[in-house]
């Protein structure tokens, strides 16, 4: 049985920052780039509940994850939608951020029982008393060759001892073997009376209120048609990217005098509103259906919320993959096929400490459901992308977004396409497919020299890779073919620190952060105060005093009404 530290209010594991996802944005978190050259990044945030214009970006709220990014609330010319996890080997990957993927605990073995200590010691002193015996015997025979006949009775009756051990430990064998027989019998119990395999996805991800039962996911509409109601109105309409989940409440069939917590999460590639989405979490909790007066239930109700004990659980589930324990309350865990790395498929049961009852029962299952439609993808690019102007000269304004990389100016967030029309390509086909708010980090190259960017689709609908925004541009001196990197006031990517110190000094720059241990310059490009942490030039040194990374991310114009 594997052991893993948990929150012993929610019941979640406590777990460090996943390497599933990579903040773009911290470059000593960032594995190596050069052989990195695709990942994720982390999701910052949620759709607002207005609908954009079809192909129109959204407009952001206030961010959440490592990549802070700005709020955003203008016209359907601005964004956005904040941007989920993906991987661009596969689109539409991870949803939420720092996705835990093992926890390193391992199932505990289900080990039948064979011979008892008891049996085994049984038979292991039997062999040694006849040894024992036939040795005293022979010492007789020999000594005492006038008492042969004494020895020879002498190691008769002992041998005769020897046999009744023996016939004990045959029957001490038959009463294993009978244990082992009920054991199994008790084995085939534990899974009679609904007919369910203990790791079925209908036994794990199945839950019954009263004569409603439902398996996740399920559709959001599932339980709207049988008269669930979203506590705010609000949240139907409420848009979701692709992978994205939300935290939301429901009401209870015809009474409103409780919220449910639920997790609703979109499997589209398009943006879709929550009432079109499924619910992929679903925790039950017994104060809640005490008052509604509702049973709730999970394995065909023979596990009931408030009712059940422990041992009515493993009854039924069997030994828990995991079990937290804390001095409030004791948590059982099992996951999709006895297997903790299945974080996102999994059924937890827990209970207070002085209470042997059933205290609440999570539901989780976000694996997709098999036959999702495949979404049309547009070959136009989306209309936000018209708004980029690209700037006539590098400038000495700072905080302007500028760039120039190999002799060719650029204003962050740029358009991916403006990049790849100006000779930079990317290890991916052009049809490769974005959904709606996802991000990714890529390495772009051009002979021989790399730079690694972070784009964006901000639209509604899915698109195309060509057909993203960048928001942020990363270039590692360290690398062998070195880049042409300036960014306006007179940094570079062959500045050192003292020319980092200059620059601060010359331009006024007082709103920054120097972070001792890493050599790391934060240098917002709004020095009002008010500026957030997403719109910054990143400065990386090495101990050696060599530029370790230098990085400009800028959400600009895209922020504009």
């Amino acid at each position: 049985m594997g052991n893993m530290n948990y929150d012993p209010i929610t019941g979640e594991p406590i777990d460090s920052m996943s390497q599933g996802n990579v903040p773009v944005n911290n470059m000593n978190n960032m594995p190596n780039p050069m052989n990195n050259k695709m990942g994720n990044v982390n999701k910052p945030g949620a759709f607002n509940n207005q609908m954009a214009a079809q192909n129109g970006p959204f407009k952001q709220q206030v961010p959440m994850g490592n990549m802070n990014q700005p709020s955003c609330n203008g016209t359907n010319n601005a964004p956005f939608k904040s941007p989920s996890a993906g991987n661009m080997n596969q689109p539409g990957g991870n949803g939420m951020n720092g996705a835990p993927n093992n926890f390193g605990a391992l199932p505990q073995q289900n080990n039948k029982p064979g011979l008892s200590g008891k049996v085994i010691g049984i038979i292991v002193a039997a062999v040694l008393v006849f040894f024992l015996i036939v040795g005293v015997a022979a010492y007789f025979i020999f000594a005492n060759k006038d008492n042969d006949d004494d020895a020879s009775a002498a190691a008769s009756s002992e041998v005769s001892i020897d046999e009744s051990d023996e016939d004990a430990s045959d029957e001490a064998d038959e009463d294993a073997s009978d244990e082992e027989d009920e054991d199994e019998d008790d084995d085939d119990d534990n899974t009679q009376g609904t007919g369910k395999s203990k790791n079925s996805a209908e036994a794990l991800f199945t839950f019954s209120t009263d004569d409603h039962s439902y398996t996740l996911p399920a559709k959001v509409s599932d339980f709207i048609d049988d008269g669930w109601t979203f506590n705010k109105s609000s949240d139907a309409t409420k848009l979701l990217g692709t992978n994205e989940k939300d935290y939301i409440y429901f009401n209870y069939i015809g009474d409103t005098s409780r919220a449910l917590s639920i997790t609703v999460v979109n499997y589209s590639m398009n943006a879709t509103e929550i009432q079109d989405c499924y619910v992929c979490e679903f925790v039950l909790y017994d104060f809640d259906f005490e008052k509604l007066g509702v049973e709730a239930s999970v394995h065909g109700g023979d596990v009931v919320l408030g009712e059940s004990t422990m041992d009515d659980v493993k009854e039924f589930y069997g030994e828990p993959t995991s079990i937290s324990e804390s001095s409030s309350s004791t948590v059982l865990y099992y996951y999709k096929d006895g297997d903790d790395s299945n974080y996102y498929s999994s059924l937890r049961f827990g209970f207070e400490e002085g209470n042997d009852k059933l205290s609440y029962i999570g539901v989780k299952n976000d694996e997709a459901p098999e036959g999702m439609e495949d979404v049309e993808v547009s070959d136009e690019a989306p209309d936000y992308l018209s708004n980029y102007k690209a700037p006539s000269s590098l400038g000495n304004d700072f905080s302007s977004g500028n760039v120039e990389i190999e002799g060719v100016v650029y204003n962050v967030p740029v358009p991916m396409q403006v990049l790849t029309d100006n000779g930079w390509t990317y290890d991916e086909e052009d049809t490769f497919v974005v959904g709606a708010g996802q991000g990714y980090s890529v390495a772009l190259e051009q002979d021989d020299k790399t730079i690694y960017v972070t784009c964006y689709n901000l639209s509604t609908s899915a698109t195309y890779l060509k057909y993203t925004i960048v928001t942020s541009i990363t270039y590692y001196p360290y690398s062998d073919n070195a880049v042409d990197f300036k960014l306006p006031g007179g940094l570079s990517g062959e500045s050192t620190d003292e020319d980092v110190q200059k620059f601060l000094t010359d331009n006024g720059v007082n709103d920054y952060e120097y972070t001792n241990n890493l050599m790391l310059y934060n240098i917002p490009l709004d020095q009002s105060g008010n500026s957030n942490s997403y719109d910054e030039i990143e400065i990386n040194f090495e101990e050696d005093g060599s530029m370790s990374s230098i990085s400009i991310s800028n959400y600009g114009w895209l922020n504009q009404d």
